[in-house]
């Protein structure tokens, strides 16, 4: 959450709360202690280990937040610094326990919860070690970089780069930017091992993770054949924000090679995202690939279209799009390729092209028969 807005302000109820990741783990951590341990234990350890890793300083605000509690019907999370050891009696599942713990409003038990996590070299131990470093109190703070920076090691290297969004993220701290130039100053040291982590984190489960790896290899290999696999594996990421990433980089002509543009364009053409192929189209357009633009003057996408064709018009002839329409439409039964000439024929058809958009009005394909309409209609 960001400025004045609160959960209430967001229309977040007690239901949905209660079942987010964040609610979940709050509701458990009441239970570790007492009769029903080790359920709660077992239930927020596999929360956490399968989350993305930015879930850390999600449940960091919450803890501390009095609408959180209000809407989950408790009061604040209360662990005392006695009782952190306790935590340890849940063998693998206590880093995820005491990385809760480190979390509560009481500055001892942060420092015994963090005291603890230190001895642990494990992904869940990591991330919330890099979020104690941001700790008000400067022991604690202290403790948890001294920590964090024991893992700096090229046999520890894959636990940072698992946590690379939270390393990422201290550039909001003010008191980490030190630690934070040290991180990934090590991240991008050309240890073999440093760098097999990082090319191994292109494959991570956790979209943040890929996107935070790729970027620091992007970094390494600029203008380098090598950035064809970043970039690739960027562009096959599922979320947007990752692949816009990597469309970005690769149509930028000062960044990315012509070879490796290449052999990524048709990818980026095919992305079901219109940005992403709109950045495809610009990157053609600065390597002057005319037979690209004109493939893009087709395109499903209005916006797409449009700047393909301001580009034909600009550097090369322009052509015959109600021509080429009508003859995808007698040629073709590809759904993309029929979409997109009844688009066209909405854009330049003629009175005459009539009886041939009827005749998709009725196609039983719905996207294909609510783009003939529209062109019906744009005809009437």
């Amino acid at each position: 959450m960001g400025g004045t807005e609160t959960l209430y302000s967001l229309g977040v109820d007690t239901s949905t709360l209660r079942a987010s990741p964040v609610g979940r783990v709050l509701v458990h951590m009441r239970e570790v202690l007492g009769r029903n341990g080790e359920a709660a234990a077992t239930a927020i350890d596999a929360l956490l280990r399968r989350s993305p890793v930015r879930l850390v300083p999600a449940l960091d605000r919450a803890v501390r937040d009095e609408d959180t509690q209000a809407l989950l019907g408790l009061g604040f999370l209360e662990i005392s610094a006695d009782q952190v050891p306790r935590l340890e009696k849940f063998d693998e599942r206590a880093s995820a326990l005491l990385g809760v713990a480190s979390l509560v409003r009481d500055g001892h038990t942060r420092g015994a919860a963090v005291l603890r996590l230190q001895e642990r070299f494990d992904r869940l131990a990591t991330a919330f070690l890099i979020n104690r470093i941001n700790d008000y109190v400067g022991p604690v703070a202290t403790l948890a970089f001294a920590a964090v920076e024991r893992r700096s090691r090229p046999e520890h290297a894959a636990l940072l780069v698992a946590c690379l969004p939270l390393i990422d993220r201290m550039a909001q701290w003010t008191r980490a930017k030190q630690a934070q130039e040290r991180l990934r100053g090590f991240l991008c040291s050309p240890h073999p091992a440093v760098r097999a982590a990082l090319w191994a984190g292109l494959a991570a489960t956790d979209g943040e993770v890929v996107l935070a790896a790729a970027a620091v290899l992007a970094g390494l290999h600029r203008g380098q054949p090598e950035l064809e696999p970043v970039l690739a594996a960027g562009l096959a990421a599922r979320p947007l924000r990752t692949r816009l990433w990597a469309a970005r980089l690769a149509a930028d002509a000062d960044w990315t090679p012509p070879a490796v543009f290449h052999a990524l364009a048709s990818r980026m053409a095919q992305d079901r995202a219109p940005g992403i192929r709109l950045l495809g189209l610009q990157g053609e357009a600065k390597r002057g690939e005319r037979a690209a633009i004109e493939r893009a003057a087709f395109d499903t996408n209005a916006e797409v279209r449009h700047q393909a064709r301001v580009l034909l018009a600009r550097s090369f002839a322009p052509l015959d799009y109600r021509g080429a329409a009508l003859q995808m439409l007698a040629e073709g039964t590809d759904r993309r390729s029929v979409i997109a000439a009844l688009a066209l024929l909405s854009e330049f058809g003629r009175s005459e092209d009539v009886p041939v958009l009827r005749r998709f009005a009725e196609d039983p394909r719905p996207s294909v028969a609510r783009e003939a309409r529209r062109a019906l209609t744009r005809q009437a």
